[in-house]
């Protein structure tokens, strides 16, 4: 008695014959799916070098921030400014004052 492939299909993992109109959408499926992943991860790398950047931009600015503080203070401690509680700065005219 033969018992013909529907037998063979009810294994589980069994696989069912598939059309080549179904293998072909199933490859099309595929390389949607491919084309998807590269160009998210081309995305991803775009976006790890901007923020490569930024971070390096952060800290020049933190650097050039901190060389303006320096400054400042030297500028307040040998006479030549005032700084108010306001943090407004104002020459001094006279320094003997």
């Amino acid at each position: 008695m033969n018992k013909g492939n529907s037998n063979f299909l009810l294994k589980p993992g069994a696989k069912r014959r598939r059309s080549k109109q179904q293998i072909k959408a199933d490859k099309q499926a595929e390389e949607n799916r491919d084309r998807d992943i590269a160009e998210k991860m081309a995305m991803f790398q775009k976006q790890q070098q901007e923020l490569q950047m930024l971070r390096q931009q952060t800290q020049e600015l933190n650097n050039e921030l901190a060389n303006a503080h320096q400054f400042k203070s030297s500028m307040e401690e040998a006479g030549l400014i005032k700084v108010d509680q306001q943090l407004n700065i104002s020459p001094v005219l006279d320094p003997n004052e």
